[in-house]
């Protein structure tokens, strides 16, 4: 389902499409002849936004067939009362316009509710006030949550409402030192030796060290000490584990040739008993076996020794530690690494506690950890950032390394995070070559590779919309209308069509020549000046390109002159910048006021693009553009063109008489 197409516009297309209208994962039909069917609702409503969420239509039966709602806005209004009602279900995620529509299907009204899936800070989502009665979808069936369930939501619940609160920080009873593993240990501190945290905390005893990576503790309220469930994980010996966690399960598959899940491996490491069977071990020997084979450029450094760590080396590492730290070990089901000659799968326990769009985008990161003492002894390894950053250097790694996307899926019956790197590039190397010619190595090396991926997917000879990109990328719409409009400000991209109906395709400019001037105006400036003195130094040059000049050869020129005029006097507006134009441009975080007083400033006696402004204070033309109608709202500012989106609008400040 897209969060790109309206509810109305989406369960006309489910209509439509006669395959998919019927009740399954992500859809539920229920009549309301008699009236608003409570009980059966609050269930559904329920068990979507303790999944996946879902889209529930009332005025359809079971098998499909539209019957419509009698008394539409009685049944509208009751409902909205429904969710608003704290002691008929536990919240409203149904509050934002467009969660709830009335529309026409064969000329009979419906109703149309969309459930989002809840945050984790309000699951479980139930019933009356009793949280025992909350449920989960299973197909099209609603199944009321066990304990086990609802224990898992409640963890969930406090990871994220908690800040202090850590899964694995539960003292394991009658645990003492003597359930660490000796060798893993030393093995450990020797990695983390070259570390910030190794070289302040080399000199610490063996206990001492335990305590401060939370390993081992002791409880202030109740005075009982012992190792922590993420000691015992990490560092614990293999008998000690299977004592205290029998549950813990760790494995690792390698398949040669088959893609057949039942075929026989050809490698495999497990908690067997042959080894230590902890976190640490698992982690090094299976990334020594993931490593093997990986494509690795011949590159020497200063000292003509060959470069050991590559990006694919960093992403497979990350990659590792994510699967280990955020997994949730109280799910009845263990970690599984898996290699085939078409990618590779990580999969841990649990659910993820943010949303999987917002991992896909290269704003910053919201780092949330269910097991924040695991995640504290991979950073003093060098592993598993706090900042959030680990899923940018899993994706940027494995895109310029293998030219593929990482992709992330959710299962359930268990719950489990799947990761999958795949082997196999998805990107044709001509098509990335040909970018790289268009916009030149040094600018495309300093994109991310969310952009990178969002410039392979438009097509050089034909258009393409934004509901096409976002359906072959995982990632939010917001922020691929964010990243489109940056590429047509650069002068990358051309689009035919306005808002909804916009397609995009690649400019037949010089794409590098309008990067660098968006880009970097300066640099843009020096570029010109230099090349107006090496033109106007060599007269029969100048003479040479006259006669030879044809039809074709115009709009080049004609782009080449606009350049420089431009540039002219964009150098000439750079060396005069007021003081509260360099304060903006200098700091990332200004208020409404300091930004207002700097684009006055900036426009006074002058006329300013929108683009021009972005590039001097060092902004986003989208965010600039709403505080500038703003101003012309209010008579702050004026506007040269009548028409609000005319491509040479520009700004000047109102003198106040």
């Amino acid at each position: 389902m897209s969060d790109t197409e309206s509810l109305v516009q989406e369960v006309k297309r489910l209509y439509k499409e006669h395959k998919e209208w019927k009740e399954g994962l992500k859809l539920e039909f229920k009549l309301a002849e008699g009236g608003l069917p409570n009980k059966e609702l609050r269930r559904t409503y329920s068990a979507f936004a303790n999944t996946v969420g879902g889209i529930l239509i009332l005025g359809v039966t079971d098998d499909g067939e539209v019957k419509g709602v009698p008394n539409i806005d009685k049944r509208h209004k009751e409902l909205v009362d429904l969710l608003n009602n704290s002691q008929q279900v536990s919240c409203n995620l149904c509050s934002r316009p467009g969660c709830v529509e009335k529309m026409e299907l064969e000329g009979k009204e419906i109703l149309a509710i969309r459930v989002p899936v809840a945050s984790p800070e309000h699951q479980p989502v139930h019933l009356s006030k009793d949280e025992k009665l909350c449920y989960i979808r299973q197909q099209e069936a609603d199944v009321q949550c066990g304990e086990t369930e609802i224990a898992r939501m409640r963890r969930n619940r406090d990871v994220f409402l908690i800040q202090t609160y850590s899964q694995d920080d539960h003292i394991l009873p009658h645990s003492t030192l003597g359930d660490i593993d000796s060798v893993t240990l030393r093995k450990f501190r020797n990695r983390m030796r070259d570390t910030p945290m190794g070289t302040l905390w080399q000199h610490e005893s063996d206990e001492g060290l335990l305590r401060k990576l939370r390993a081992y503790r002791t409880d202030r309220a109740t005075g009982e000490t012992g190792v922590t469930l993420a000691g015992l994980l990490m560092f614990g010996k293999h008998d000690s584990i299977l004592d205290l966690w029998p549950s813990f399960q760790l494995d690792y598959f390698e398949y040669e040739n088959s893609t057949d899940e039942n075929a026989r491996w050809s490698d495999r490491l497990t908690n067997d008993g042959s080894w230590a069977g902890n976190l640490y071990e698992f982690t090094f020997q299976v990334l020594g076996r993931l490593q093997l084979g990986l494509k690795r450029p011949f590159e020497l450094n200063k000292d003509m020794t060959r470069k050991g760590e590559t990006l694919a080396d960093i992403a497979l590492r990350e990659a590792v530690a994510n699967t280990i730290i955020h997994a949730d070990y109280w799910v009845d089901a263990g970690i599984r690494i898996t290699k085939r000659p078409e990618g590779l799968k990580f999969v841990n326990p649990g659910t993820m506690l943010v949303n999987k769009d917002t991992l896909f985008t290269d704003s910053e990161q919201i780092s949330i950890c269910r097991n924040k003492n695991l995640q504290r002894m991979f950073q003093a390894l060098g592993m598993g950032d706090k900042a959030g950053s680990g899923v940018e250097k899993i994706t940027k790694g494995w895109f310029d390394t293998c030219l593929a996307f990482p992709q992330i899926s959710e299962l359930g019956n268990p719950w489990r995070v799947v990761w999958f790197l795949p082997s196999v590039g998805m990107i044709p190397r001509k098509n990335l070559d040909a970018i790289i010619h268009r916009i030149g190595a040094q600018d495309f090396s300093q994109l991310s590779s969310f952009e990178k991926l969002v410039l392979v997917c438009v097509p050089f000879d034909s258009f393409i919309s934004h509901g096409d990109i976002q359906n072959m990328l995982p990632m939010h719409p917001a922020d691929l209308s964010r990243y489109l409009s940056r590429f047509v400000e650069r002068g990358y991209l051309k689009t035919k069509g306005r808002t909804r109906g916009m397609k995009y395709c690649w400019s037949e400019a010089n794409a590098r020549q309008m990067s660098q001037f968006h880009g970097n105006t300066e640099q843009m400036s020096q570029q010109m000046s230099h090349l107006t003195r090496e033109v106007a130094n060599n007269s029969s040059t100048i003479g040479a390109i006259n006669n030879k000049r044809n039809e074709e050869d115009l709009p080049l020129f004609n782009q080449m002159s606009q350049l420089e005029e431009k540039s002219t006097q964009m150098s000439h507006l750079m060396s005069q910048l007021p003081e509260s134009v360099l304060k903006v441009k200098a700091s990332k975080k200004v208020s409404q006021e300091e930004m207002e007083t700097a684009i006055c400033d900036l426009c006074r006696n002058r006329w300013v693009t929108s683009v021009e402004m972005a590039s001097i204070l060092g902004r986003e033309k989208r965010t600039l553009l709403r505080i500038l109608r703003s101003m012309v709202l209010h008579h702050v500012l004026k506007a040269k063109e009548k028409q609000t989106n005319h491509p040479q609008q520009a700004y000047q400040t109102e003198e106040k008489l």
